[in-house]
């Protein structure tokens, strides 16, 4: 049975396939009657053969008037009343939202390329300043042993000076008893001291340079 579009609307369903499904109930239905009953005149193939050819009669000659639409005209297709026929060009609408997309997308690669320099960047600050940092930090370690090192200069300096005084003393008489004197000894030695030192002082600064 041929089946129109507005039938298959009316009915919510396609009345073909219902007929399918009842032909097969049926006959499901039948055969379990027969299996019930022991003593029958006519075989269950012989009754499933008459209820088909009766049933082809049904489909064609019954069924026909009853899935088809009212001749009244009360019923009306609602997707011809609500459905419009949009006529647009949606290739052109595709298109420009595939430009769209492209070009957002190149906008995006662009800021993160941005930002990756950006981080290289910083990075490298990063970098300067940890050595700046670590140069900071020797250099105060310089300037400390040169402050330590100032001290002990200023008080061999002290020293000295009164080793010279013993030196011009009139009261000193003979090399002798200067060289035995203790007190003639000690400025000797930090002579040699304030020598060392002023080595030091300057292997540091040499030293600092390097670095920096």
């Amino acid at each position: 049975m041929q089946v129109e579009e507005d039938e298959i609307e009316f009915f919510e369903c396609v009345p073909s396939s219902f007929i399918d499904t009842f032909k097969e109930e049926m006959i499901e239905v039948l055969s379990k009657s027969i299996e019930k009953e022991d003593n029958q005149k006519l075989s269950k193939n012989e009754l499933v053969s008459e209820l088909q050819k009766n049933f082809v009669i049904f489909q064609n000659f019954i069924l026909r008037n009853i899935f088809s639409l009212p001749g009244d005209g009360e019923f009306s297709l609602e997707r011809k009343i609500t459905d419009n026929y949009i006529n647009e060009n949606f290739e052109n609408q595709i298109n420009e939202s595939f430009v769209k997309t492209v070009e957002e997308i190149n906008h995006l690669k662009k800021n993160l390329i941005k930002i990756e320099n950006d981080i290289i960047v910083s990075k490298y600050h990063i970098d300067q300043l940890n050595k700046l940092l670590v140069e900071n930090n020797i250099l105060r370690e310089v300037l400390e042993e040169k402050s330590k090192l100032s001290a002990v200069h200023l008080e061999l300096k002290e020293k000295s000076d009164s080793l010279d005084k013993i030196n011009i003393n009139p009261n000193v008489s003979g090399l002798d008893i200067l060289l035995e004197d203790p007190a003639y000894q000690e400025m000797v030695i930090l002579k040699q001291l304030k020598t060392e030192s002023e080595e030091m002082n300057i292997n540091l600064i040499a030293t600092h340079k390097k670095h920096i």
